[in-house]
């Protein structure tokens, strides 16, 4: 370690690191999306769950019993949001917490006057956070799933009555070249910041990235601004050292190398070479284990669409029965009904609700079999359907054995829907000679 970093630290520095090492190794190794613990293939998200399972609880504690909170955004895993009540709840608890562990470790540690080891071990944390997180937003966008194409709900939706949240991610997955672009970025951010002697610049870059996200998250109302501006934060972190080294490279003109925090953690080969095979193997997993799952949702959605082709489209809830008598189809724990189902082409499915809202579902069919499974929020599990198709613009669903005594029967009557959209078809252009609005 660089002699620079074994100097005496003043207590405001002493200080500042216990609770900056408290804190972000907690949130690091106990939330979030993505997490280091992403990189152990079936039991990974399992720990991850553990470890954040002492936090969600005492949120939801103090939701229930001290805010008198109740619905979805108290309820631990219910949502797909990571800004709920519970959420902004449990980082207050941790940050509580760990303000606490950092108090009690500056007064039971009164002697020591550095932390440069502790110093470097969190530094790769934050790198390998940091690499994980990069890599995994990165692989989602260049295999174009985390923003789908325009859907048929959305592109017949009027554009005032669209959330600021899908809004942007249309306006992403309309250009796939675009999106897989801004991908290919994050995973070179990722494979940057992986490794020491890149880290600087990987950081740099994932500063840049990261302060598009929050600022998207936070202007067009995503619901992941906790987690991205956490990553912001990280990588604030790291670059923190190099400020003034940095300010006299890009402000003097004068080339000034960066501080002993950059040096190698440990002297020892064996320990320097066992940070390197770590590094390596959060690369190959983070990297492999992404890419196969991706590739394998993409080819589970190819064969899937082979299956619905001649099922894509808006289709109307017409009636629904269950013995002869009316059965609303009610989405559970709320006092709306499905009115409208939307078979997209790129496999999903979308659910217009009687309230006006647009919510996804799942689908997938087996037309060998004659037969569909919906999720559409009105059961606990997906419901099993026999298709009775009359005609182009007809359907019946009928529920399977399990299903039939509770669940009602579907008529649908397909909607027509435009053949082809202007905001698809254009594409970009070179030469524009007049700019139109439509």
């Amino acid at each position: 370690m660089d002699d620079s970093l074994k100097l005496r630290w003043s207590f405001g520095t002493r200080l500042a690191f216990r609770f900056t090492f408290c804190y972000f190794t907690v949130y690091a190794l106990c939330s979030g999306i993505y997490t280091v613990w992403e990189t152990i293939p079936w039991a990974g998200s399992h720990i991850e769950s553990w470890l954040s399972w002492p936090f969600l609880q005492a949120a939801q504690w103090i939701c229930l019993h001290i805010f008198h909170l109740h619905g979805i955004g108290t309820a631990i895993g219910d949502s797909d949001s990571g800004d709920t009540i519970l959420n902004w709840i449990a980082i207050a608890v941790m940050f509580t917490a760990t303000m606490i562990a950092s108090l009690l470790w500056t007064a039971l540690d009164r002697r020591a006057e550095a932390y440069p080891l502790l110093l470097g071990s969190f530094r790769l944390l934050l790198r390998l956070t940091l690499a994980v997180a990069m890599l995994a937003y990165g692989l989602d966008k260049v295999f174009l799933s985390q923003m789908p194409p325009p859907s048929l709900a959305i592109l017949n939706e009027p554009l005032g009555q669209t959330s600021p949240h899908m809004l942007l991610w249309t306006t992403f997955g309309l250009r796939p070249g675009f999106q897989a672009t801004m991908g290919m970025i994050e995973v070179i951010a990722g494979l940057l910041v992986l490794y020491r002697r890149t880290a600087l610049l990987g950081a740099l870059i994932t500063i840049f990235i990261t302060c598009n996200i929050v600022l998207y998250d936070y202007f067009f109302d995503v619901g992941v601004k906790i987690y991205a501006a956490h990553l912001l934060l990280m990588a604030l972190l790291l670059v923190a050292p190099d400020l003034d080294s940095l300010l006299s490279y890009f402000w003097r003109h004068q080339p000034k190398p960066p501080r002993g925090a950059w040096i190698p953690l440990f002297t020892r080969r064996s320990s320097r070479t066992g940070i390197l095979i770590l590094e390596w193997a959060v690369l190959l997993i983070a990297l492999g284990y992404r890419s196969y799952g991706e590739a394998k949702d993409r080819l589970s959605e190819a064969d899937q669409m082979k299956n619905m082709k001649s099922f894509i489209g808006q289709w109307h809830v017409e009636s629904t029965q269950l013995n002869g008598e009316p059965k609303p189809l009610l989405v559970s724990a709320q006092d709306v009904t499905v009115s409208d189902l939307y078979i997209e082409p790129f496999g999903a499915l979308n659910l217009r609700l009687s309230d006006g809202r647009l919510v996804d579902g799942d689908v997938h069919f087996d037309e060998a079999r004659h037969s569909v499974d919906l999720d559409m929020h009105v059961a606990d599990h997906p419901i099993a359907y026999v298709l009775d198709r009359s005609d182009e613009s007809h359907l019946i669903l009928t529920p399977k054995a399990g299903d039939e005594g509770t669940e009602a029967t579907l008529m649908l009557v397909r909607v027509p829907l435009p053949r082809h959209y202007p905001l698809v078809d254009a594409g970009p252009h070179l030469v524009i000679e007049r700019m139109v609005l439509r």
